[in-house]
């Protein structure tokens, strides 16, 4: 992966700041993200989240740090990301395990009350800021940003076993922290005169960083082993277009490992809608009066990529995914349940087949004059058009599809790892692919297929006709037409042409044809040309259309 320079920000960050009341540092938020993010992969950006008052309430809208960390008020709770994540295809930003780019940093809660500094051994934080009375949160740069979301996740789990961080923190790639200049909006922390607790940052030294290694042998710390996927998956069926399974395609199980769990432990009730599943809480003893209701399993989306765990009564900020899976005794990795390609040596040309077989299955990929692509929304004007699908947006969707795993130490060892660079772009280069669906261009309105003339009303992809529409069919109603109504409507359509004087009609005929062929034009192999003249006579100084 390339990683570029940040030159985002233009102030200069400060190594050591100014040091002012009560031990605070001043810095700007803009120079501190500089300092903090200075590499970041190519195309990637830092997110920052502002929200105001408590920042309980409410989602976690992210923006680019680019663009808005040198505005942010200080009468926000400003946040920056661990990681850096590539842009949606709209160029908006979203902080998803799908748009991973780099985590940057691991983040420590509660510094200071739930975790004694004494834990830390010696190890010299990057930087400490108080967001509360006597509670910080610190951060750990490390030395080159990690690629790879699994070893910083485990990182943190190591952590949290350690007693180092808040057992609630379930992903090191998309947490927040706080930044420097901000406050603290929850209303269990305001001053005694109503005001929110601002923020402080007590030390800053942005050039101490880590290895993972490092951190590892400084704070003794063991991180759990790379799960190991067993080739009896590969028996159960899963694709309805009958994807055959392999050593270098291993197809997901047929049912969520969780749900396998939850149903082998008794505590699965039925599923609910979407990915939703009512289940009893394995800590039902600690409800009010034993109550077996409230209580949710949401199986891995886009939004969520690990699932979540939801229990509507008194300890739901207790318990949370993480402790469903050690309740369960699954790892954070089975919840993917994602098809495996392997990277078996010496078969390069059915890696690259398992990539674009599971490609397919993302319904949003097509092949376009040799090229892959997508079809893209203009979000201003909501026009619909094709877009060529770029090395890293290919390399994006396939890490999103697939757990890809390369060969560890021994023969049986296979460790995760992204999506290779050499199959990409055989992928991305190849000039005719034997799985992904031509695409032969987009229509806006209902139309004529070439093959059968049959009028096409659904929007979507016709494999018949390789076409992709685009509309709403409750905006074309269509029914058989009486003569009279069909009169009605060339009316209409005469009426429109007006204040244009027709040599003849035949000349108007032509006209209302091109007005027919424009509309139809996507199920015509050929079209007719049409020429325009016109006809200026002095003495009634008209124009005429011929």
């Amino acid at each position: 992966m390339t990683l570029t320079h940040n030159v985002a920000f233009s102030s200069d960050s400060s190594e050591t700041g100014k040091t002012g009341e009560a031990g605070a540092i001043f810095i700007t938020n803009a120079e501190f993200i500089k300092a903090v993010f200075t590499y970041v992969p190519k195309h990637a950006c830092v997110a920052v989240c502002a929200k105001t008052e408590d920042p309980s309430n409410g989602g976690w809208k992210s923006a680019k740090a680019s663009e808005i960390a040198e505005y942010l008020s200080e009468e926000n709770n400003n946040f920056v990301g661990c990681s850096s994540f590539y842009p949606l295809d709209d160029g908006k930003l979203a902080a998803r395990k799908s748009q991973f780019a780099a985590c940057h940093f691991l983040m420590l809660d509660d510094l200071g009350t739930k975790v004694p500094f004494e834990l830390l051994k010696g190890v010299e934080l990057s930087w400490l800021i108080e967001t509360s009375p006597g509670n910080f949160q610190g951060g750990i740069i490390f030395s080159d940003p990690l690629t790879e979301s699994d070893t910083a996740n485990q990182l943190l789990d190591a952590l949290i076993r350690k007693g180092l961080c808040d057992a609630g923190a379930t992903s090191a790639s998309t947490r927040w922290a706080r930044l420097p200049v901000a406050i603290n909006g929850k209303q269990k922390h305001a001053q005694p005169d109503g005001s929110p607790f601002k923020c402080k940052l007590t030390e800053w030294n942005p050039s101490k960083r880590y290895t993972p290694e490092e951190l590892i042998e400084s704070l003794d710390l063991e991180l759990t082993p790379p799960v190991h996927v067993s080739n009896a998956s590969a028996n159960t069926p899963y694709f309805s277009n009958n994807i055959d399974a392999d050593d270098v395609l291993i197809l997901q199980e047929s049912e969520n490992p969780v749900i396998q769990a939850l149903k082998s432990k008794g505590l699965y009730k039925q599923p609910l809608d979407g990915l939703k599943h009512d289940i009893t809480c394995p800590w039902v003893h600690e409800h009010t009066d034993q109550q077996d209701s409230g209580t949710a399993y949401f199986e891995p989306s886009e939004e969520y990529p690990q699932g979540g765990f939801c229990c509507q009564h008194s300890h739901r900020e207790k318990y949370k995914l993480k402790s469903l899976l050690e309740h369960l005794g699954i790892h954070r990795s089975m919840t993917r349940n994602k098809p495996i390609i392997r990277l078996v040596a010496g078969d390069l040309s059915r890696i690259v087949d398992a990539a674009e077989k599971l490609l397919c299955t993302t319904k949003r990929h097509y092949q376009f004059g040799g090229a892959i692509a997508s079809i893209a929304i203009d979000p201003v004007t909501k026009d619909p058009s094709i877009s060529i699908t770029s090395k890293e947006a290919l390399t994006l969707t396939l890490a999103n599809v697939a757990t890809w795993q390369r060969q560890g130490r021994k023969p049986e060892e296979w460790q995760r790892c992204d999506p290779p660079v050499r199959p990409i772009n055989i992928l991305h280069d190849a000039q005719e692919l034997k799985h992904l669906p031509v695409l032969a261009g987009v229509v806006r309105q209902p139309y004529f297929r070439q093959l059968d003339g049959e009028l096409v009303t659904k929007d979507g992809y016709d494999e018949a006709s390789k076409l992709f529409a685009i509309f709403d069919p409750n905006e074309f109603p269509i029914r058989a037409l009486t003569i009279d109504e069909a009169r009605e409507q060339l009316a209409l359509l005469e009426s429109l042409l007006a204040e244009f004087h027709f040599v003849s009609a035949a000349d108007k005929s032509a006209t209302l044809s091109a007005i027919f062929t424009s509309v139809v034009r996507a199920s015509l192999p050929l079209a007719p040309a049409f020429h325009i003249k016109r006809r200026f006579q002095a003495a009634e100084k008209r124009t005429f259309v011929n």
